[in-house]
């Protein structure tokens, strides 16, 4: 889970592969992804797809960013990194969906993600991202 500038809370909602948003009230909507729908598709809010959501963190402009991970089954092994903006617009920054490897890159198209689900992510003005594997 992670807490937006706004207050707003997101958590990633794995079965239904979508993001869920939280208000200060309490009030749960689906910002991004449609549930029961998975897929790998960019697009804003519900026409967005993700596989298995795993991994979540925002940036201070309240960007989110998405481990969208290996599945095991069909239409859920994306292996990607996913960014969605404030507005619910949904991208992939790092990976190949259904490409599975190590291979550096320059960009989404040309590099590929490791098997291990990615379980938390970050990004340093310096050092760029950084990921860790579960132990």
């Amino acid at each position: 889970m992670v807490v937006a500038p706004s207050g707003n809370r997101f958590v990633t909602d794995l079965c239904g592969a979508t993001i869920r948003q939280i208000t200060p009230l309490g009030d749960v909507t689906t910002f991004a992804g449609l549930s029961g729908v998975p897929g790998n598709v960019d697009g804003v809010g519900a026409q967005a797809r993700f596989g298995v959501p795993v991994g979540l963190a925002i940036d201070g402009a309240g960007n989110l960013f998405v481990t969208d991970s290996f599945g095991g089954v069909p239409d859920r092994s994306n292996q990607t990194i996913r960014k969605i903006t404030p507005a619910g617009v949904v991208s992939t920054i790092a990976g190949v969906a259904g490409s599975v490897g190590s291979a550096d890159g320059p960009a989404a198209a040309t590099c590929s993600l490791p098997t291990p689900p990615i379980r938390s992510f970050a990004r340093s003005a310096r050092r760029g991202w950084s990921a860790r594997w579960p132990e």
